[in-house]
């Protein structure tokens, strides 16, 4: 735990293996989400919001409805983050 960063260190703290928790792939790891909100799990890591875009079940999900956009049990999420470069 103590050798990951960023995102892998956030998706470690929600991660529940057993119990009945609701579970949702967040970048390919299964993750307790327990009804939190993309912008929730976005806050509790380190992304900067200027620069990812979020697919909910291979949907764009909108910055705008990040706060309203609750995870549940199946959901798939993938954060993409832009890295510049030339």
């Amino acid at each position: 735990y103590n050798f990951m960063r960023g995102a892998a260190k956030s998706a470690a703290r929600f991660y529940f293996l057993q119990g009945g928790k609701t579970m949702v792939i967040i970048n390919g790891e299964k993750v307790n989400a327990d009804g939190i909100t993309v912008e929730q799990y976005i806050k509790s890591s380190d992304y900067n919001t200027a620069f990812i875009a979020v697919e909910l079940n291979e949907d764009i999900v909108p910055k705008a409805n990040y706060a309203s956009t609750v995870l549940k049990d199946g959901d798939v999420l993938e954060v993409v983050n832009f890295v510049g470069g030339g």
